[in-house]
């Protein structure tokens, strides 16, 4: 039926496919057997229906261990691309806090199985900390014994005074 990934295959597969064309040249089954799988994704088919055809594609353009691994990577991220939806300025600082306040709960953890509970000012500071100081503290905790060397190393970050309300 016009129209159907089986039929495009169909009718594309005899000049896209150059097997016979290619012979030994890996490099040229690779550059057929990812426009072909590209061209598929483009017209929109199912990713059920390409993966169907893919199998046919991988039986006649086989390549060799190291092409079919730049394959796959090459195929994963173009997957990424075409589901990769626009994020806003706003998303992006929603994804950047969660990502600060995700590694600062981790690290306040870490910190009290290694020196034990932490008082609510010393808490407080960590919270604080911009999220370059949040993975330096990650890096330095494994050295910590005491509390008074976790306070030791955030006097280096002084946090800035509130500003008057």
């Amino acid at each position: 039926m016009p129209g159907s990934a089986t039929w495009y295959v169909a009718r594309i597969a005899p000049t896209a496919i150059p097997s016979k064309r290619t012979g030994n040249d890996a490099q040229e089954r690779w550059q057929a057997k990812w426009q072909l799988t590209r061209r598929l994704y483009e017209r929109g088919f199912d990713k059920r229906v390409i993966i169907g055809l893919y199998r046919f594609l991988d039986w006649v353009l086989t390549l060799p261990e190291d092409l079919a691994a730049e394959y796959d990577e090459r195929l994963s991220e173009f997957e990424e691309e075409q589901t990769m939806e626009y994020i806003t300025s706003t998303e992006r600082r929603g994804i950047k806090i969660g990502v600060l306040r995700g590694s600062t709960g981790i690290i306040l953890r870490q910190l009290q199985q290694r020196i034990g509970l932490l008082d609510e000012a010393t808490q407080s500071h960590i919270r604080a900390l911009p999220l370059e100081q949040i993975e330096e503290l990650g890096d330095a905790l494994f050295k910590f014994n005491t509390l008074a060397d976790l306070t030791a190393w955030l006097q280096k970050y002084q946090l800035p005074a509130e500003a008057p309300v």
